[in-house]
């Protein structure tokens, strides 16, 4: 049996949690949420973001933003840089190729 990818298989919830909890993780859309995430930082061309400041800009919990990051990277969609903003990475979104 595979076992569940965390950050690209979609919302997930505890096994103690509340049978609600586990509906509410189920109606998550992720791909939904990637393509919020990732077009705000597209919007962000020039100074990246922190999923701190994503989250705030998008009034969004951090926890429903940082989740994001991995699979949007794995797409190639968006890259870590080297930049740091209050101890946190600056994402920054990769120019569509044409």
């Amino acid at each position: 049996m595979k076992q569940a990818n965390l950050f690209t298989d979609g919302a997930f919830a505890r096994r103690a949690d509340p049978i609600s909890s586990h509906r509410a993780a189920a109606r998550v859309n992720t791909s939904r949420l990637e393509g919020i995430v990732l077009a705000a930082l597209r919007q962000k061309a020039q100074t990246g973001a922190t999923t701190k400041e994503l989250a705030a800009e998008l009034q969004l919990p951090r926890d429903s933003v940082s989740p994001r990051m991995p699979p949007l990277e794995e797409k190639n969609l968006i890259r870590r840089t080297k930049d740091h903003r209050e101890g946190a990475i600056v994402w920054k979104a990769i120019p569509d190729r044409e």
